[in-house]
């Protein structure tokens, strides 16, 4: 339990961290049931029996704070539901979870987290409603102005580094054609002023902070629960009705072939369809596809169909894609054999394994397929095929289409 209350105004979500253990085990479960009560009076709860597949699995990234998940590592399960979280496992009033804090009241909050045996640990703290007023710290170190802003879900969250000395940092302004919008800052922290604008008032075109003029680079607003299409002169995008959980304020780029959408800490409920738009003809379509990349050079085969000069995939997470041209088969070769059954180490250097046939004597053999370090094998138990004696052919195909027959001799 906190010693002193913690001060907070509007509309309020709570999230909680934290996980259960069995008895003499060291992993970390999570929480089958969690209640809040604010004053004595229900508010929220939750109990997690099952997750309807597959649709819940992905509903899963709504519970949980996927930005924070994604950004800081931390997991964090709301315990209000969002607009968009389908999931039957909640049980609020109208709210949906959240609280309305006023100005002067007191708020007296219990969250009650319970594993499946029915052992409950308690949280306690009190919310005091205290209405925001304007604070501001300096630091020595900021000696030029500058200017940065990003988007949390609908809020538009703006700093400007201001080294004024004035009591009261300076405005920012927001444009969008002729009209203009004044935002004071909502508080200073060592000469840093931040600036929060709610989105769902107007999208604008560019921001300024004294001398300094940003353009705001989010293309369109996105609403979810619809079909929605949005085109640029490099990428399309498609929406269908269950794409988003919540509203999107979009954001894509391309440079020298590498194509930019979004950023991976906003999760999709359904698959999107990515459209991209090379500048010049591809030699070979047939075995170029689209890849999703990483900074660090990292790439995975996504796929994508050829309609004239545009490929078309879906896509399950945001980020960086590039078009890649695979003409390398797959390789494979035989490690070990015996009374055991085989084993083959397998892999491919770009797009991936897509299938495998094993024959023997012309007759096909079941294997068996271990990721962690790609092999294929066969078990002592496994009936369906020839006995392994004699003439056989590994067939490998990776997702390109590019063909490996491997011959060997049990």
């Amino acid at each position: 339990m906190w010693a002193d209350t913690i001060p907070a105004y509007g509309t309020v979500g709570l999230l909680v961290q934290g996980f259960d253990r069995f008895d003499q085990a060291w992993n970390k479960n999570g929480f089958q049931k969690v209640e809040v009560q604010v004053n004595g009076q229900p508010l929220y709860s939750h109990v997690v029996d099952n997750i309807p597949f597959p649709l819940g699995s992905r509903q899963v990234n709504q519970h949980m704070d996927y930005e924070w998940r994604s950004t800081q590592g931390r997991q964090l399960e709301k315990l209000f539901v969002d607009d968009g979280n389908e999931l039957s496992i909640y049980k609020t009033g109208p709210s949906k979870g959240k609280l309305r804090v006023e100005a002067g009241k007191l708020y007296s909050v219990e969250i009650r987290m319970s594993d499946s045996y029915g052992n409950s640990t308690p949280l306690r703290f009190v919310l005091r409603g205290t209405e925001p007023a304007y604070r501001k710290t300096r630091s020595a170190a900021v000696k030029t102005p500058g200017l940065r802003y990003d988007v949390s879900r609908n809020l538009l969250v703006a700093v400007a580094a201001d080294p004024d000395t004035a009591a009261v940092g300076g405005n920012l302004t927001l444009f969008r054609g002729n009209r203009r919008l004044t935002l004071k800052p909502s508080y200073t922290e060592q000469s840093q002023n931040v600036y929060l604008y709610d989105l769902r008032a107007g999208r604008p075109d560019s921001l300024q902070f004294g001398r300094i003029t940003k353009r705001f680079e989010r293309q369109a607003q996105i609403p979810a629960g619809q079909e929605y299409g949005f085109s640029t002169a490099n990428l399309s995008l498609g929406f269908s009705p269950h794409t988003l959980f919540d509203t999107l304020y979009v954001q894509t780029s391309y440079k020298a072939g590498l194509w930019t959408v979004q950023q991976p800490r906003t999760p999709l409920f359904e698959t999107l369809a990515l459209t991209l738009k090379p500048e010049t003809p591809v030699a070979d379509p047939r075995r170029t596809a689209i890849y999703a990349v990483t900074a660090k050079g990292g790439k995975a085969y996504v796929g994508g169909k050829w309609q004239g000069n545009t490929i078309t995939a879906p896509i399950k997470t945001f980020g960086q894609f590039r078009l890649f041209t695979d003409t390398i088969p797959p390789s494979g070769r035989l490690i070990s054999r015996g009374a055991a059954g085989v084993v083959f180490k397998v892999g491919d250097d770009l797009s991936g394994l897509a299938s495998y046939k094993l024959e023997v004597n012309g007759q096909f053999h079941l294997l068996r397929f271990e990721h962690k370090n790609s092999t294929l094998f066969t078990e002592r138990d496994d009936k369906l095929g020839p006995a392994l004696r004699g003439p056989a052919t590994l067939y490998l195909t990776d997702q390109a289409g590019n063909e490996k027959a491997i011959h060997v001799t049990l």
